[in-house]
């Protein structure tokens, strides 16, 4: 085995070397994750994020979701910037009312 680990020092370095920098950084994604994944009760609605992801994010139900208008569509999941400009009126105001139904439910919810 010594035999083998000085003919390819440069080899089993290297592999060290890899497996290190995998740890590293596998770890801080893990931490990135791990931290993602939280409840998003300091997180903005912002208005990229479609109806699907806002649902998901904050574990609404469909009701919720309906409840605001927002019907499925065949051209996917749209963002909240192109809904308001369908609807004619400001994303800042489509915005906080749906951070207002999303308060509602995590009210209700934690009753």
């Amino acid at each position: 085995m010594m035999g083998f680990l000085r003919k390819n020092l440069i080899l089993v370095a290297g592999f060290a070397l890899v497996l290190g920098a995998t740890i590293f950084f596998g770890l801080g994604a893990l931490n990135h994750a791990r931290d993602y994944r939280d409840i998003p009760a300091d997180r903005d609605v912002k208005p990229w994020m479609t109806t699907r992801y806002i649902a998901h994010t904050w574990n609404l139900p469909r009701e919720v979701m309906s409840g605001l208008g927002f019907e499925k569509t065949p051209d996917g999941p749209r963002p909240l910037r192109k809904i308001a400009e369908e609807r004619g009126i400001p994303v800042e105001d489509l915005i906080v009312e749906v951070e207002a139904a999303i308060a509602a439910h995590l009210e209700k919810v934690a009753q």
